[in-house]
């Protein structure tokens, strides 16, 4: 269960939050957007007040008309001497598709793009994947993703990367995790997705739904 902050909103504006404390600046970090074209930041010491500190990633740097809904590890990868990654959503345009995509950073504040999608749809997927994230699971790299057999949304499913997130593009076999049920509460609809480890359980944090849109959750004995 939960109990809201009585001090809410603590931010004004951003969608899709995403946060993480960074060890080096002895702060908590948090990603989001106000606008489709770009992933912001903003820092704070306490969780509660935080200061813009101004944009990660754009569209315009690699092409496609959105760079949203941004999900940001720690995980080095030697290939481009870096500690952090993010993965997040964009739609080219051009191809006429919405792919997930990488980039990656020493500090999480500089970022550099990388221009080939990491993982795209395959046909009956619906030309769209939205709400990207990864899960370390026992020396192994899992992309999770949603589908569009839904309302900007659907099946949650998840592809298998190597160590170094080498792109895969629309190869990479495609796994099935959660169909989500017609009737309530999820409605034909999973959007976004996050793991967490406690104790002996591994926890799934997403949203379903659209009218009205809820937040579930589903565990995993270990």
């Amino acid at each position: 269960p939960w109990m809201e902050y009585q001090g809410n909103p603590v931010i004004k504006g951003p969608s899709a939050p995403d946060i993480r404390w960074i060890d080096e600046e002895k702060r908590f970090f948090m990603w989001g957007h106000q606008k489709n074209s770009q992933t912001e930041l903003w820092a704070s010491q306490d969780g509660i007040n935080f200061i813009h500190e101004g944009v990660s990633i754009k569209a315009a740097n690699i092409g496609t008309r959105n760079a949203t809904y941004s999900r940001t590890y720690k995980y080095p990868i030697k290939l481009y001497d870096s500690k952090y990654i993010m993965v997040y959503s964009g739609f080219d345009e051009g191809e006429g598709i919405r792919s997930v995509w990488l980039d990656h950073s020493k500090n999480a504040r500089n970022w550099t793009q990388l221009k080939t999608p990491l993982v795209s749809p395959i046909m009956e997927e619906g030309n769209d994947l939205y709400g990207p994230s990864l899960l370390l699971w026992k020396g192994r790299n899992y992309l999770f993703y949603q589908d569009h057999t839904a309302w900007r949304g659907g099946n949650l499913k998840y592809v298998e990367l190597d160590k170094s997130l080498t792109p895969v593009g629309q190869a990479g076999k495609r796994f099935l995790l959660i169909y989500p049920s017609a009737e309530p509460s999820l409605n034909n609809r999973i959007r976004g997705s996050e793991f967490y480890f406690a104790q002996d359980n591994l926890y799934l944090f997403s949203s379903g739904s659209r009218n009205p849109r809820v937040l579930f959750y589903a565990k995993a004995k270990l």
